[in-house]
């Protein structure tokens, strides 16, 4: 007993951490579901189901390149049923993401100040946006947390070549989850330089190539994997070509940079940490006390990272008015708000707990579904005005106790400032229009359900979608599950046009929409309907003879999932004689 009690009291930060995340499931399960009316996200979970047939059926998608995110996600769906599997997998992602910023932290800020900034970062809502659906953004903050724990062992322990090594495996594994993260190489060469430098010397030429035998080594197996699934060995040359012909391409919001900065409220706490970065670095030029600080890698870390952000907004492409984009700098700003903590370890360990407990609870108040989302902006205004007195205050403080509070009510009144807090994912809106958990559940089990369904009956992936989203909205998530761009006949069943709202469904179709339906019945002329209604095939007929088609049923499949209920009906199209 007493082993364990000294075990607990080692480990009381690793314990609280593990805890956490249950916590934000018992007030909401929303973040660690993927919205139904979304379509990038449901798209990673067919890889995970169907990965051999989707690398193969759709060789160019550059979705199938980001094989060091849909192979754990295959591997967890292939071990587990879709709900275990959900929950495995995201926890997974967030356990190991706060566990390894709380271990990059603790040598040089202390415990107390690595829990905080681990468990403020896992219960801020643009994070578990992130790690909660199947995007990548959520494997790419693992990734690059995981590349940067690599990084500062390897300037701080004795065997720093293994650790090297496997900074350049967790690094491959983080550009192909999405190749905008090369744009913080700069910032992660520039963080191992600025930690590796009061330890010891070492060769720079051998650091570098252990971390590029481990890059890579890491990029010969995911190539060997692919080469053995669909006999292509160059898997990510489809990202490559998506990112050569879309960079440069017009700002589909039509926002100019300077605009942004005052339109995105997602960027409000990059930016604020971004001034107090700069002005910090600034000041270690002119004050020897901050020329050893603790802070000063986390902060280059973050700075140049963000500058590479602003890079590619002004002149590759759009990141920053993304709030899936903006979260790749959620792990290097976390990491700088936890260095600010240091000072932490000089209070009693009473005012450590109710600081701590205070804190947490104004960052876990915005999740919880009862609470009033149109008094944010006075929250924000009263917690601004709070930090600004601290910090005041702290010049007369010799511990600088008021400089801490004050960093932590910054961090909290910017984190659910102007409806910022759920609002920023999609997720969010579900939660605020008290859509149910069981709803929630049942469209995930359905997806995963007719995604099974589809792999066993349509082994090539040849069944096109036809459907109404007036009906249920889990319709678009079965289809962007089956690659919604590359399957989709229609959202205005019976209707023939293509998108819902692209037009009026009684409007007549246009030449070139004609010629792609005939194209398509001709050469793979099998489509699944999606209905609730009994004369769907009825219905079908009558539109496709509009173009010069019938069709009949070849199969039919009730689908039941409590709360959700529909049939679809398989179809096979043909032309009608009297069009021959």
């Amino acid at each position: 007993m007493k082993a364990l009690k000294r075990q607990i009291k080692a480990n009381w930060e690793i314990l609280l951490l593990l805890s956490l995340p249950i916590l934000l499931l018992l007030i909401s399960q929303a973040w660690i579901f993927n919205p139904l009316s979304n379509i990038d996200s449901w798209i990673y979970l067919g890889y995970f189901i169907r990965l051999k047939q989707y690398l193969i059926a759709f060789p160019e998608a550059y979705y199938g390149t980001r094989v060091s995110w849909i192979l754990p996600g295959h591997l967890v769906y292939s071990l587990f049923s879709p709900l275990v599997a959900n929950y495995v997998l995201h926890l997974g992602l967030y356990y190991i993401a706060t566990i390894s910023i709380y271990l990059v932290l603790r040598p040089s800020v202390g415990r107390r100040a690595a829990f905080l900034a681990s468990a403020l970062m896992g219960c801020y809502s643009l994070f578990l946006s992130a790690i909660g659906w199947n995007y990548v953004d959520g494997a790419g903050i693992t990734y690059f947390l995981l590349t940067v724990l690599m990084l500062s062992w390897a300037a701080r322990k004795k065997s720093w070549t293994t650790w090297m090594f496997l900074s350049g495996i967790f690094f491959g594994a983080l550009i192909y989850t999405n190749l905008v993260w090369l744009s913080f190489a700069p910032s992660l060469i520039t963080y191992y330089l600025l930690t590796h430098r009061p330890h010891r010397t070492r060769r720079a030429f051998i650091s570098v190539a252990a971390s590029v035998v481990g890059f890579l080594t890491i990029t010969l197996f995911l190539c060997s994997v692919n080469y053995a699934i669909v006999g292509k060995f160059f898997f990510f040359m489809p990202s490559v070509n998506y990112a050569l012909s879309s960079g440069g391409q017009p700002n589909p919001l039509n926002i100019d940079l300077h605009e942004l900065v005052f339109r995105a409220n997602w960027l409000f706490l990059p930016l604020t940490v971004l001034l107090g970065s700069t002005v910090t670095l600034a000041l270690s030029k002119f004050r020897k006390s901050f020329e050893q600080s603790d802070a000063a890698p986390f902060q280059a870390l973050f700075i140049v990272g963000f500058l590479g952000m602003i890079f590619l907004e002004a002149k590759v492409t759009y990141v920053l008015q993304f709030t899936y984009y903006v979260s790749y700098l959620i792990p290097s700003m976390f990491l700088v708000i936890g260095a600010s903590l240091k000072p932490l370890q000089t209070l009693s360990k009473g005012s450590f707990v109710s600081v701590a407990t205070f804190l947490l609870i104004l960052v876990i108040l915005p999740l919880t579904p009862s609470y009033v989302f149109d008094h944010q902006p006075t929250i924000f205004c009263l917690l601004f005005l709070t930090s600004v007195l601290f910090s005041i205050s702290s010049n007369f403080n010799q511990k600088k106790v008021g400089s801490i509070v004050a960093i932590l009510l910054l961090t909290v009144s910017a984190s659910i400032s102007f409806n910022q807090g759920w609002n920023a994912s999609q997720s969010t809106v579900r939660l605020q229009k008290n859509v149910t958990l069981k709803t929630t559940i049942d469209g995930h089990l359905t997806v995963g359900t007719v995604q099974k369904l589809f792999r066993d009956i349509d082994p090539t992936v040849g069944l096109w979608f036809w459907y109404s989203m007036k009906e249920l909205e889990v319709y678009r998530a079965i289809s962007s599950a089956s690659l919604w761009m590359y399957r989709l006949i229609g959202e205005e069943f019976p209707s023939l046009q293509e998108y819902r709202n692209a037009s009026s469904s009684t409007s007549p179709l246009t030449p070139q929409r004609l010629s792609g339906l005939k194209t398509r019945f001709t050469v793979s002329p099998k489509i699944a309907i999606f209905s609730q209604q009994k004369d769907a095939l009825e219905q079908a007929i009558n539109s496709l003879k509009t173009v010069g088609f019938t069709a009949k049923s070849i199969a039919t499949y009730p689908i039941k999932q409590d709360t959700i209920a529909f049939t679809i009906t398989i179809i096979e199209v043909s032309k009608l004689k009297d069009t021959l």
